[in-house]
């Protein structure tokens, strides 16, 4: 993997490589918590237009139409006609 950095008003500050593993980053994407703009070792990295997310199977069958999520508790519970809290 290609080092990354934080591209900050007064240096570059490189990023850890677990962390960019872990948050799946890459030069020309804003870090997740600070918003500061990520650069390769070159310090080049254009800013693109935010991705956009992909539900995967599993959310889409938990997905309803107005945008609400459920967890697999509350979807057994809903096609049961039930509710599992007491």
């Amino acid at each position: 993997m290609e080092k990354l950095f934080l591209k900050t008003e007064n240096e570059n500050i490189e990023i850890e490589q677990g962390q960019i593993e872990k948050y799946n980053l890459e030069a020309g994407a804003k870090s997740p918590y600070n918003r500061y703009n990520i650069v390769n070792e070159k310090g080049e990295g254009e800013i693109e237009s935010p991705k956009k997310r992909r539900l995967t199977d599993d959310q889409l069958d938990e997905a309803m139409s107005d945008g609400v999520i459920f967890t697999q508790s509350e979807t057994i519970d809903i096609s049961r006609g039930a509710d599992s809290y007491i």
